[in-house]
C-alpha cells in the first residue's frame, strides 16, 4: 500500500472513528451543570491519553535504545500540543452539535474536519521532510481551524445560548 493511500485511509478512519466515539461519549455522559468543565475536561484527557499512546512510549524507546536526543523528539512533541488542541476544540464543536439538535451535521463537520487535518498534514510531510517546517505548517492549519471554535462556543455553553 502506498504512502498516499495510507494517508488517506488513516485520516478518513480517524475522522470517522475518533468522531462517532467522541458524539456518544459527549451524549450520552454529561450531567453535570459545569458542562464547559466537562467538555473540556474530555477534550483534554481524550489528546493527552493520545499523546501518552502514541508519543511518549515511543519517545522513551527511541531515547533510550536509538540515542534520539530532546530537540531531535521536540517537533513530535509539539505536534502532540496541536492534536490536543484539535480534540478539544472538536469536543466543544461536538457538544455544540449535540445540544443544537443537528448530530448529523456534528458528526459529519467534525468527522470532515479530523479528516481533512490529517489529509493537509499528510501533503505537507509528502513535500518536506523537515519535521519544523510541518510543525509549523500544521500549527497554522490547526489554529485556523480552532480558533474560531474556542473564540464562539464556550461562550455559548457557559450562556447555554445555541
Amino acid at each position: 500500500m502506498g504512502f498516499e493511500t495510507r494517508v488517506i485511509l488513516s485520516s478518513l478512519l480517524a475522522g470517522v472513528f475518533e468522531e462517532t466515539t467522541r458524539y456518544f461519549m459527549v451524549r450520552y455522559r454529561f450531567h453535570n451543570k459545569d458542562l464547559l468543565g466537562e467538555v473540556l475536561a474530555v477534550g483534554l484527557g481524550w489528546g493527552v491519553m493520545e499523546a501518552l499512546i502514541i508519543y511518549v512510549l515511543q519517545a522513551l524507546i527511541a531515547s533510550t535504545y536509538y540515542g534520539y536526543t530532546w530537540i531531535d523528539l521536540m517537533p513530535g512533541a509539539i505536534e502532540r500540543n496541536w492534536a490536543i488542541m484539535f480534540h478539544v476544540a472538536m469536543t466543544l464543536l461536538i457538544t455544540y452539535a449535540i445540544l443544537r439538535g443537528s448530530v448529523f451535521y456534528g458528526i459529519l463537520l467534525t468527522g470532515s474536519l479530523h479528516m481533512l487535518t490529517g489529509l493537509l498534514a499528510g501533503v505537507v510531510l509528502a513535500y518536506t521532510s523537515d519535521p519544523w517546517l510541518i510543525e509549523a505548517l500544521l500549527g497554522v492549519i490547526v489554529v485556523g481551524i480552532t480558533l474560531p471554535i474556542y473564540y464562539k462556543i464556550p461562550r455559548r455553553l457557559r450562556t447555554g445560548s445555541t
